[in-house]
């Protein structure tokens, strides 16, 4: 099967420029197959991802990290694109280009480092209370968790004192809820090959006035997940697993799309 590769440098992003010297890119992998149109009989093809990453931090400063990553050979989501030209135009209009499976792999290599890093190196400097949760959402044949950790403090955000006093005296809401950490990770455990996780720090989350409303967004409650507040250890060595855990997935293997296509997708449109 012909793979396809994309990269997009996203170094221009203006409403990032305060968080120092980012790194910010993507890069997109996919695998084209033969189909045929049960209707029509045309033929097309047929695009599925099997590798996507976006990576934002700063590897100066600690703790600046935006991390998303969903690989595997499966190819669990599709591109629209019906031909290899229309597949090129739709990513060069996003300000992608194409590279070769050589360059994607350097530079992939280079995210994987990047990544495991620099995402240890938080740091909390003004002494607030912490609190830390566990999503729960696996079974056994996926894991699917998101870890959490916040800080709460009066005007954590630290507005000028006499801001904070108007925003006091006209009961305007200040925020005291900051979302330190985020890790997102779903990992198959069925002998499938589709895994992904997503890591956040403190600037790429929002803040909330008050622990009540924290606890009403989509962060706290998930329909599909049960939260547990948990202790420091235990959030540290979780994500001690965490990270571990992606690693472990953070290669990737093309052998199953090295070999010739033998077979034709009939779509039933």
């Amino acid at each position: 099967m012909k793979r396809h590769y994309f990269y997009k440098n996203n170094k221009a992003q203006e409403n990032m420029k305060y968080l120092g010297d980012i790194i910010d890119f993507q890069l997109h992998a996919l695998f084209s197959e033969d189909a045929i149109s049960n209707r029509t009989g045309r033929k097309f093809k047929n695009f599925k991802y099997f590798d996507q990453i976006k990576i934002i931090l700063n590897p100066k400063s600690d703790g600046i990290y935006n991390v998303k990553y969903d690989s595997g050979s499966d190819g669990s989501s599709g591109h629209f694109a019906r031909s290899l030209g229309e597949l090129k135009k739709t990513y060069e209009e996003d300000g992608f280009k194409m590279i070769s499976e050589r360059e994607y792999f350097r530079l992939r290599e280079l995210a994987v480092r990047l990544i495991f890093k620099h995402i240890n190196f938080l740091k909390i400097t003004d002494s607030p209370e912490r609190r830390f949760f566990v999503l729960d959402g696996g079974s056994r044949y996926f894991y699917d968790y998101a870890l959490i950790s916040i800080s709460i403090k009066e005007n954590i955000k630290n507005y000028p004192p006499t801001s904070f006093l108007f925003c006091s005296e006209k009961n305007l809401p200040v925020p005291s809820v900051r979302v330190d950490e985020e890790y997102r990770i779903f990992l198959n455990n069925s002998g499938t090959k589709s895994n992904s996780f997503e890591i956040q720090s403190s600037h790429f989350n929002p803040y909330y006035d008050s622990f009540k409303e924290f606890e009403k967004s989509s962060l706290y409650k998930q329909s599909d997940k049960k939260t547990i507040e948990i202790k420091d250890f235990q959030f540290q060595r979780i994500k001690r697993i965490f990270i571990e855990g992606m690693l472990e997935v953070s290669s990737l293997d093309i052998s199953s799309l090295i070999k010739k296509q033998n077979y034709t997708i009939r779509v039933f449109d």
